[in-house]
């Protein structure tokens, strides 16, 4: 017994040499030796809470992020999530599913990986929030049980992420959308010691997050961070109004609203919250950041030409101009429009009603008010994605179209369908309810077959996008090809755009 025991010992001896030498030879190659993570109660391996930038404090706040190259020994492994970027009001903890910590200190990433020595497809996904709530605080592991590594981020919201001063050092007053893209470039450098391919990434998000993709597909800092996209309830095709001064600088926009001049913005912000206005930045940057988010005026991506161009969709046809995708995949929620006021359309409204009710005679034979509603949202919504794809198919990219409809919202026991952000769960919540499951399957499935590069299935075959086939994917119920209920929607919707 003594005897197998030695041999047992020297065994495992020569065993952990030829392991170091392997290493050792790997590392010498440019090989990477995976890194030691906790792993959820599904398996699935996770490190959250590691810094991506400089915190954006102090001299740094409305600057560019300063990259941070990851430290294994110190920022890999932690099972908590970092503090959340200041959100418009300290009472909107409710965005914070997971950690309740606020601080302006708040560039920091999350991973989730299902295994640290695979090559796996990597999925960056970026929250929305209106650019001035939420955070990156998910589940991340119920999509990487799928195959793929999953990565979220926060970034800087509200007044201290969009903000544009006539004494700033950079002509791009994004900081959000450049927080973004530092993220992007942590991922690049890094996302192999987590089993990911730097080669193979996909860009998603909702609402403000799926705004956010539309945008980094056109700037020009972001070619070659990621090659796929998804952009769940994008509103790009809706008015931005928030400019810097541009030559071309019109009274009103295509909706007929007032521009603002993103200067003359900042200065009503700080107004709002008891200053003058025309503070210089180095007294602005000595404030709390409490203080300056008090403001509860809307922040917005100013267009600036860099990371907003004045015409998104020009730029995403022109070679030049946009970031070349080997895959693109957009839709909207059957009834984006649930919490959505309808109020300054009134007159456009009462004036066409007639042909409202033609299109939409089942939400007005319930309420008037739903009828309303269903159109803000596919105006706001459905159009963005629609012009989206159509911009995409005149590119190399395979494009994708959906069309969520699980029955999450119902009035006199009829389904009205799936709200703006109600879809979220399915993404990152243990659901145990039926039409959630559903969705989260119909989700978790696709998105990650979307990142391999596979053919979607939706409820079955899922047909790529065209013009001549304009197909959009069910997804929450069963079905099909919802563009022909939806093509009298859109038509309604562009009629009213061009006028």
């Amino acid at each position: 017994m003594l005897l197998k025991g030695f041999q047992a010992e020297r065994g495992a001896k020569i065993f952990k040499l030829y392991v170091g030498l392997f290493l050792g030879f790997f590392l010498t190659v440019g090989f990477v030796v995976p890194v030691e993570l906790p792993t959820t109660e599904t398996g699935v391996y996770f490190s959250l809470g590691i810094p991506y930038a400089e915190a954006p404090v102090g001299r740094l706040r409305w600057r560019p992020p300063v990259d941070k190259i990851l430290d294994t020994d110190l920022t890999v492994g932690k099972q908590l999530f970092s503090a959340s970027c200041h959100p418009f009001s300290q009472k909107n903890l409710s965005y914070n599913r997971h950690g309740r910590e606020i601080n302006e200190d708040c560039l920091y990433l999350n991973v989730w990986t299902p295994n640290l020595q695979g090559n796996h497809p990597v999925m960056v996904w970026i929250h929305g929030g209106a650019f001035r709530n939420g955070n990156g605080n998910i589940l991340g592991d119920l999509l990487a049980r799928h195959g793929v590594v999953v990565v979220s981020l926060n970034y800087r919201l509200g007044p201290l992420g969009f903000f544009s001063h006539t004494a700033l050092e950079t002509d791009d007053p994004n900081f959000g959308i450049l927080d973004q893209l530092s993220a992007l470039r942590w991922v690049r450098r890094h996302i192999d010691y987590f089993g990911g391919d730097p080669t193979n990434v996909t860009i998603f998000g909702s609402s403000a997050g799926a705004l956010s993709v539309d945008l980094l597909t056109a700037h020009p800092d972001a070619a070659g961070l990621f090659n796929k996209a998804i952009a769940k309830s994008s509103y790009i095709a809706s008015p931005l109004r928030i400019k810097k001064k541009f030559a071309n600088l019109v009274k009103n926009d295509a909706y007929g609203f007032p521009q603002e001049i993103a200067e003359d913005h900042t200065e009503r912000v700080l107004q709002s919250i008891g200053l003058d206005g025309d503070e210089s930045l180095k007294f602005l940057r000595a404030l709390e950041p409490e203080f300056l988010v008090s403001s509860q005026l809307r922040s917005l991506p100013i267009i600036d030409g860099t990371s907003l161009k004045v015409d998104h969709f020009d730029c995403i046809r022109d070679s030049a101009c946009g970031n070349p995708l080997d895959a693109y995949m957009t839709g909207a929620m059957s009834y984006e429009g649930y919490t959505y006021s309808y109020e300054k359309y009134g007159l456009w409204l009462q004036a066409n009603i007639g042909r409202l009710i033609n299109v939409y005679d089942e939400d007005f034979a319930i309420q008037k008010e739903i009828g309303f509603k269903r159109f803000i949202g596919d105006m706001r919504f459905l159009v963005s994605a629609k012009l989206s794809a159509s911009a995409h198919q005149n590119t190399a990219a395979k494009v994708y179209t959906f069309y969520t409809d699980a029955g999450l919202v119902t009035k006199n026991d009829k389904e009205l369908g799936t709200p703006h952000g109600w879809d979220n769960t399915a993404l990152w919540t243990r659901v145990q309810d039926k039409k959630r499951k559903i969705l989260q399957k119909h989700y978790h499935v696709n998105w990650s077959r979307f990142a391999h590069g596979k053919e979607l299935i939706g409820n079955g075959s899922w047909q790529p996008w065209s013009e001549d086939r304009s197909y959009w994917q069910v997804l929450g119920r069963e079905g099909g090809d919802a563009g022909p209920e939806l093509e009298e929607r859109f038509q309604l919707a562009e009629y009213y755009m061009a006028r």
